[in-house]
């Protein structure tokens, strides 16, 4: 089992939240996409500060919203590992895609998730909305692999929201 704890920055708009995590493969800017960083959180508080003020001052993303968060996964590494996240509570279902990053998958949202060929909807559309059952967790993993002949997992997911970047932002400049 693997676990993955830290700080996350999150871009929000009306149909995405999109993770973001340190930069493993580029040296500017300091922060990558959770999904193609290897699923690597920020190493501290400061470095998840600085990679929001950037994100929510580019434009170009759309972003209405950009927080900062803790994120825990708890990663199945085997099947052994499935029967221990029994009880830990939220679950996704996570799909190794062609590029080497992951696809992250969790409930279907109606109304707001993207319709997928298997169980759930990817993370980024649902508003980081986990599966409640592990069930439907190994379903949309064992659908994804078998569907994309891929390689897929679960994990526990746990997000915590701890800081509002851009509303924090606004309060400075109205008072």
């Amino acid at each position: 089992m693997k676990e993955i704890e830290g700080l996350v920055c999150v871009g929000r708009n009306e149909h995405v939240a999109v993770l973001y995590g340190k930069s493993i493969n580029y040296e500017e800017p300091t922060y990558e996409a959770f999904n193609t960083n290897g699923l690597t959180p920020f190493d501290t508080p400061e470095q998840a500060q600085a990679a929001a003020r950037e994100i929510s001052s580019l434009t170009g993303f759309g972003f209405t919203d950009v927080i900062i968060g803790k994120i825990r996964l708890l990663l199945a590494e085997n099947p052994d590992d499935v029967s221990q996240l029994k009880g830990e509570g939220g679950y996704i279902a996570l799909m190794k895609t062609d590029f080497d990053d992951w696809l992250l998958i969790g409930a279907f949202v109606e109304g707001k998730s993207l319709r997928m060929s298997s169980p759930g909807s990817p993370l980024r559309t649902n508003g980081l909305t986990p599966f409640l059952n592990i069930d439907e967790a190994i379903e949309a993993a064992e659908q994804a692999a078998r569907q994309s002949e891929t390689s897929a997992t679960i994990a526990a997911f746990e997000f915590e929201e701890t800081e509002n970047t851009l509303d924090s932002q606004r309060q400075i400049r109205l008072f």
